[in-house]
């Protein structure tokens, strides 16, 4: 399986549900016009048709500003002491050039960040850095 985004996954259920409302549709013209009454064929396909509708309206609102700021302190987290030290400035960071309690206030800066963006995203955060 391939990765997805989020979007591309609410898009594709959209379309999957507007194509199984026309399949109710056609399968249930079928059956007597009093069985389409009984089960009420055309208000189960409006609800089906309208799920679709408001997967795509979603869609098309702008990203909250909260996620927005997430990411935005999850950059700025990677600047201040990133996830994984680049090679060249691992030399420095292991043979002292930065000292220890400027390490230390980075690395505690960048567990603050990621908490507050775990908090703005509604997730708890695992990271130790």
């Amino acid at each position: 399986m391939t990765d997805i985004t989020a979007c591309e996954l609410i898009q594709r259920l959209a379309n999957a549900l507007h194509d199984a409302a026309e399949d109710v549709g056609c399968w249930g013209s079928y059956a007597s016009g009093y069985f389409q009454e009984k089960h009420d064929l055309l208000g189960n396909i409006a609800k089906i048709h309208a799920q679709a509708d408001e997967a795509r309206a979603y869609l098309s609102q702008p990203e909250p500003e909260g996620l927005k700021i997430a990411a935005a302190l999850e950059d700025v987290a990677d600047e201040v002491v990133p996830e994984e030290i680049e090679p060249a400035n691992a030399f420095a960071f292991e043979e002292g050039y930065v000292p220890a309690r400027l390490r230390e206030q980075r690395q505690e800066t960048r567990r603050q960040l990621l908490a507050i963006a775990a908090e703005l995203r509604g997730t708890t955060t695992t990271e130790t850095p």
